[in-house]
């Protein structure tokens, strides 16, 4: 009973362990899942070329990375335009809709002394917009970290390109590290190590050996 006890312990405390490990490497186990990805999509255009036009596979891969870059340079050529055209449009409209925003505000502020009360009391050279810019600027404090977390999204970004073009260029080597890895049960082999061992006799073989 004691002996059982232990084991199931000895067995809860792996799993936990486990699966600690397993969430402390999630994040890198999902880079590499997403290089892989990158891999088999870097391999399949490359693998084409390799067929139809003899290319050899550093090639390809170049090449598929090449046309990869410029479908997503064409992309934003499509759509970085329009946007930036639209926000300086919206830049050069902003001053002449805060001044409209900033007479409405007071016209409502000196008609409702509810208005008056939410909007607060306002100081020599203090407005209405003013004070809620600044409101709206007190929640883009913590912009810091999610610039340390873009810097950190161009490190994985890197990281997945660099990973994605070995397993591209390679991918026999590290599938084949990989089945290192986990090698395949020898079952199969030790039944197959002694083929002789299974023929079936030859009918009349003991009846001959007999006298």
């Amino acid at each position: 009973m004691s002996r059982s006890r232990y084991g199931l312990l000895a067995a809860a405390l792996s799993a936990t362990l486990l699966l600690l490990f397993l969430y402390s490497v999630a994040e890198v186990l999902l880079l590499l899942f997403i290089a892989v990805l990158f891999s088999l999509y870097l391999g399949a255009i490359s693998g084409a070329l390799e067929r139809h036009l003899r290319v050899p596979r550093p090639a390809g891969v170049a090449t598929a990375l090449l046309l990869t870059t410029l479908g997503l340079v064409g992309l934003g050529f499509l759509i970085v335009p329009p946007v930036a055209q639209q926000t300086h449009e919206l830049l050069q409209a902003l001053p002449a809709t805060l001044e409209q925003l900033e007479a409405r505000l007071l016209t409502l502020a000196r008609r409702s002394r509810i208005a008056a009360q939410l909007f607060g009391p306002l100081e020599e050279g203090e407005s209405y917009v003013g004070n809620i810019l600044q409101q709206i600027g007190s929640y883009f404090r913590n912009v810091v970290p999610y610039v340390f977390s873009g810097v950190q999204f161009l490190i994985h970004f890197v990281s997945v390109l660099v990973m994605g073009v070995y397993l591209a260029l390679r991918p026999t080597l590290y599938r084949d590290g990989l089945v290192q890895l986990a090698p395949p049960s020898t079952a199969s082999s030790s039944a197959t190590s002694s083929p002789t061992s299974a023929r079936p006799s030859a009918p009349g073989s003991s009846a001959s050996s007999s006298p």
